[in-house]
């Protein structure tokens, strides 16, 4: 606060506005030690922070209710008004020289205000300008509940984002489980095919083999044939009978069939 009772620059000139200022800027720190806020305060500048454009006041103190810390600036309201051209940009129109200037400019209204800067981004913030009717001091209650709000909305935002990456979590882990489920059951659902189609080529090489005996009788052939049986037994899935691995799968034929078969993800190429 002393430091904006020796530098007033972001206050309008009038002496009045500018104390009721100063006392308002005094009740706020003084409502935020009662609230149990943290309050860092910041040193005013000798002469406005802005060159061009919208002036929007000087950072005051940075108020923290434990959670989101909200910056409060102080100034001067502004208002827009058709830009006039300067003595320098008249001299240059009337040489035909290039000006550049603004279409409108902005200047006091020797009104003052609190501008409130959450952690969200609300362009200018939230203004709270003194009316005729309303001192710059009685929104100091309504600037502490925005402090504790913004904490509280802090917190609320993290919880959210706390349940929704537990929710994520979870159902990650879903998806793996029932990914593994299903790559188990296309594990022994492959192994079956596979048996039956070995099977079915065994029988074939057995009526194959069936038939030369019929039609050959010389030594090499009953060789041959006697070779070829033996291979046969250990070609014959149902001879040999090697089962798939693992525990029976415990995804149903019914969510089998509803699934179909895992697609296998594929990446766009860019």
């Amino acid at each position: 606060m002393r430091s904006l009772w020796k530098h007033p620059a972001a206050l309008p000139e009038d002496p009045e506005v500018r104390e009721r200022a100063i006392l308002a800027a005094h009740e706020l720190v003084q409502s935020a030690k009662e609230a149990g806020l943290k309050i860092e305060g910041h040193t005013q500048p000798r002469k406005r922070s802005h060159a061009y454009g919208l002036y929007l006041g000087e950072l005051l103190v940075t108020l923290d209710a434990g959670d989101s810390p909200v910056r409060v600036k102080i100034g001067e309201v502004m208002k827009r008004v058709p830009h006039e051209l300067t003595a320098e940009e008249q001299a240059k129109k009337r040489r035909n020289e290039y000006v550049w200037a603004p279409t409108y400019d902005h200047v006091g209204t020797g009104v003052s205000c609190f501008r409130v800067y959450t952690d969200k981004p609300t362009g200018g913030g939230t203004r709270y300008a003194e009316t005729k009717s309303r001192t710059l001091a009685s929104f100091v209650p309504a600037i502490i509940q925005a402090v504790q709000r913004a904490s509280e909305a802090k917190r609320e935002r993290e919880e959210q984002q706390r349940r929704w990456q537990e929710q994520q979590r979870l159902e990650e882990i879903a998806r793996r489980e029932l990914a593994a489920r299903r790559a188990h059951y296309e594990q022994w659902e492959a192994s079956l095919e596979s048996q039956v189609d070995a099977w079915k080529r065994a029988e074939e090489v057995r009526a194959y083999l069936d038939a030369l005996e019929r039609q050959h009788d010389e030594p090499e052939a009953i060789t041959f044939i006697a070779w070829a049986r033996e291979h046969l037994a250990t070609l014959n899935p149902a001879q040999t009978l090697a089962l798939p691995s693992g525990e029976v799968p415990d995804l149903s034929h019914a969510d089998r069939r509803r699934l179909g078969r895992p697609q296998e993800q594929r990446w766009p190429r860019w």
